[in-house]
């Protein structure tokens, strides 16, 4: 392990990611990259040092006495990117942090979700490269305020899978890094000026997906299906606690979802920022949680029997918005509830008998209860 003071011929660059303050001490001779690579990070204030994460001179990584392994798939600079990412997120156990990118438009804010591979990162360098502002293309952090924190990074993307950095190859422009596997591309290198403005307020949230040569779709989610996406590429949910599933299932109702399908054309811009103009069909009023606990008489609390016919335990919890209801089961599985079920769930009472509530049901629908109980 290098030395925790600063040794003739290294050099010491101190950032700032969202409240993660960070000191990469590296080489002389591979400083100019990493500058050049975290130019949008590079901090102003050098009174802290925060976290020290040094570089060896054999490309070895180390933070807090930990040696970590760039490894053979990864260089260096794809692997202090990761360390970095690592690193904010032990330092910041208060907040969940969600895997998904953050833009802005007039000060309007988009959350930009999607499964892995979904290009992400790729439709945000899009997006920098049309106007939009930038916060960042990998994780934003939700408070229990419902506020959110953007951690910035230089854009990821898979090398070349894109023609909208073209003009950004690191390769060929010098600025931020490239391999075999990703081009890291400062932002303000897409376009200057992108970085460094307040954060904005959520105006809507989209889950993408790139399909080569598809017509751009774009269509309104249910919050629930939006929050499950989430949830369930989301970083920290079992370390932030049972709260996160309610916070973030507020977060999507707060917004209009969306979902957006696209080739990469540049009509998504626009696509995009009419969608920020919208406003969402539901309210966070309409979100009420939902335990597998007793029946605690709290006014607006869905309570399940042990044994009811949608399968949930005592320890469930979950939240009902907009009639369709997320549960987390046993072993932390996500299971979404469409309208029929959740109707079903919310007359449950853990002492009702599913034939009872059957003919109550069916009483008020004129059907009869066979059948309301084979959709239960």
């Amino acid at each position: 392990m290098v030395s925790s003071g600063e040794p003739s011929g290294r050099v010491r660059i101190p950032l700032r990611l969202d409240r993660f303050v960070a000191t990469v001490e590296v080489p002389a001779a591979l400083a100019p990259e990493v500058r050049g690579l975290f130019v949008d990070e590079v901090r102003k204030d050098v009174a802290e040092v925060g976290t020290l994460i040094q570089v060896d001179d054999h490309d070895r990584i180390w933070s807090d006495g930990r040696r970590w392994d760039p490894g053979e798939d990864q260089t260096l600079l794809d692997q202090l990117i990761y360390v970095l990412m690592q690193a904010s997120l032990d330092a910041d156990p208060d907040r969940l942090h969600l895997h998904a990118g953050l833009v802005s438009r007039r000060g309007r804010g988009l959350l930009v979700g999607g499964l892995a591979g979904s290009g992400k990162s790729t439709l945000i360098a899009q997006l920098v490269e049309r106007g939009f502002d930038y916060f960042t293309d990998e994780r934003v952090a939700l408070d229990r305020g419902m506020r959110l924190g953007a951690l910035p990074k230089p854009i990821s993307v898979v090398s070349g899978s894109f023609t909208v950095l073209d003009g950004s190859n690191p390769a060929t422009s010098g600025v931020g890094a490239s391999s075999h596997r990703l081009w890291h591309v400062p932002a303000s290198s897409v376009r200057p000026q992108a970085v460094g403005h307040p954060l904005p307020d959520l105006a809507a949230i989209v889950l993408v997906e790139y399909r080569p040569e598809s017509e751009i779709i774009a269509e309104p989610m249910h919050p629930i299906t939006v929050a499950r996406v989430l949830l369930s590429d989301s970083i920290d949910v079992d370390r932030f606690g049972p709260d996160g599933l309610l916070l973030v299932t507020k977060l999507c109702v707060s917004v209009p979802c969306f979902s957006l399908i696209h080739s990469g054309t540049p009509e998504v811009e626009s696509v995009l920022t009419s969608l920020l103009d919208r406003r969402s069909p539901h309210s966070v009023s309409e979100v009420s949680e939902v335990t597998g606990l007793a029946n605690t008489g709290q006014r607006g609390q869905a309570t399940c029997a042990p044994d009811s016919v949608l399968g949930v335990s005592p320890g469930v919890r979950g939240a009902i918005a907009a009639d369709r209801a997320l549960l987390q089961v046993a072993g932390g599985t996500l299971v979404e509830l469409d309208e029929s079920q959740t109707a079903w769930l919310q007359l449950l009472d853990g002492e009702t008998s599913v034939e009872a509530l059957a003919a109550e049901v069916a009483g008020a629908v004129g059907s009869e209860p066979a059948a309301m109980q084979r959709t239960a």
